[in-house]
């Protein structure tokens, strides 16, 4: 049978009709985040980008009555499952978080999401504003923005993307750091100072942290970010050489067959491994564990890494000459160009003057969405870009809209690629205008084109 003959595609749209978007500038956003809380009601997640701020504005709104607490990737495991578990169950109504809060939370309930700084990507944004009303209820996703973020998220192009030779100076003043002498290294493990290492050698501690990024990305080296992050073990040997090896090491045989059994990804990605369980499970106490893993690190059957009290940073090859150092360019400025087009989405995002949701839905490839009605661009809380236009900027873009349209009607994603992008957002505008006075009318297909 070919069942492809009868297949359905069911796509389901992404719009939310209960979720307003709105972006708020401005320079106070101490105050614009009271505003948001003292009028909308109920359970909030308020967003920011650093662990330091989480702390800071949860402090300060439990100064102002607010039942508040903070939440970052930094907390021990018990500490960020107590205090999701407070929020879920209502017993705080703010959580004020970086993005490692939500994966998997889905609290009904959540009346507004506020974002403090501007994302890095329209996907990340959507992600977590998408987090507010899933009851069906209405909720408020805020953006609060001033134009030093924007100005912040465009120079985050060049700190997460530093160039090639700087990468290689960051490698080589590494290998000096560690005193690791070329041709060595490893598979060896490090306690690693970040703030420390960059102080010594005269480097932007997030430049070089995107620097040591790369190099991950690379398959140079892996770092993690200490205590809190559990003990990861990835099998390096193919199966036909780890059968031999367990032949010739009769003691590291139950650990390998533990280590498969209870993780199976370990043979293809770097796993989380609780020692204890591991340990309990083939009768050895965890100090022994722990010994025989590090033999088995050593002889590269796996790599290891333990769980400690210090970042740790550790070689996956020896350490060459900095010139010697292979980087794979087009995959790097895939990447970074990947960054800029999402970089400019958020801020073409935060800049629009049309329906928020429209410009939302048309970005993850609904062309066809309507307005929303309830951002603050519908409600005209935000200026509409054709009132700010001259006279005779409207008659000319009316003029080319016009000309287009003569030959036959089109939906308006086909109108704008039309234009050159520069000119997209100022003809999305005109096109708006124009619908909304009803000088162009859409037949059933959605197909734009002057009345008569």
């Amino acid at each position: 049978l070919d069942f492809r003959r009868n297949a359905q595609v069911i796509r389901k749209s992404f719009a939310r009709p209960n979720l307003a978007y709105v972006v708020l500038p401005g320079e106070r956003k101490g105050k614009q985040l009271l505003d948001v809380l003292n009028g909308v009601p109920g359970t909030s997640v308020v967003y920011v980008r650093s662990r330091k701020k989480t702390k800071q504005y949860a402090a300060a709104l439990a100064k102002r009555g607010f039942s508040a607490e903070f939440y970052h990737a930094g907390l021990s495991p018990d500490d960020r499952a107590h205090r999701q578990t407070s929020w879920i169950n209502g017993k705080k109504r703010v959580m004020v978080t970086t993005n490692a809060f939500g994966m998997g939370i889905d609290k009904p309930d959540v009346r507004s999401v506020v974002h403090l700084d501007l994302p890095d990507s329209l996907e990340a944004y959507f992600q977590e504003a998408g987090r507010g009303g899933r009851d069906g209820e209405k909720s408020y996703a805020v953006l609060l923005v001033d134009e030093q973020d924007k100005l912040q998220l465009r120079r985050g192009l060049e700190q997460n993307f530093p160039p090639i030779a700087q990468i290689r100076r960051v490698y080589q003043a590494l290998g000096s750091y560690l005193q690791l002498a070329t041709g060595g290294g490893a598979f060896r493990s490090f306690d690693f100072e970040l703030v420390e290492f960059a102080r010594r050698f005269e480097l932007d501690v997030r430049t070089t942290y995107a620097a040591l990024q790369i190099l991950e990305q690379s398959g140079w080296l892996t770092m993690n970010e200490g205590v809190f992050v559990p003990a990861k073990a990835k099998i390096l040997l193919n199966r036909h050489d780890l059968y031999d090896y367990q032949l010739r090491n009769q003691r590291a045989d139950p650990i390998l067959k533990a280590l498969m059994r209870l993780y199976p990804g370990i043979l293809t990605d770097f796993t989380a491994v609780q020692e204890q369980q591991v340990a309990t499970w083939i009768k050895m106490s965890v100090v022994e564990f722990k010994k025989a893993m590090r033999k088995l690190h050593q002889d590269r059957v796996l790599i290891y890494e333990e769980q400690r009290d210090k970042p740790q940073l550790t070689f996956l090859q020896d350490r060459v000459r900095a010139e010697n150092l292979r980087i794979d360019e087009k995959l790097y400025h895939f990447r970074r160009e990947r960054y800029r087009s999402n970089v400019e989405a958020v801020i073409r995002y935060v800049e629009t003057v049309r329906c928020r949701s429209q410009l939302l839905l048309e970005y993850f490839g609904e062309t066809d969405a309507p307005r929303c009605g309830v951002c603050d661009v519908c409600l005209g809380r935000t200026k509409i870009g054709p009132e700010q236009q001259t006279a005779s900027e409207k008659e000319r873009y009316t003029e080319k809209l016009r000309l287009l349209l003569r030959r036959e009607p089109l939906v308006r994603a086909d109108i704008l690629d039309s234009f050159a992008p520069r000119h997209r957002e100022v003809v999305g505008q005109t096109v708006d205008h124009l619908t909304t006075e009803g000088v162009l009318q859409a037949d059933a297909r959605g197909r734009l084109a002057f009345q008569a």
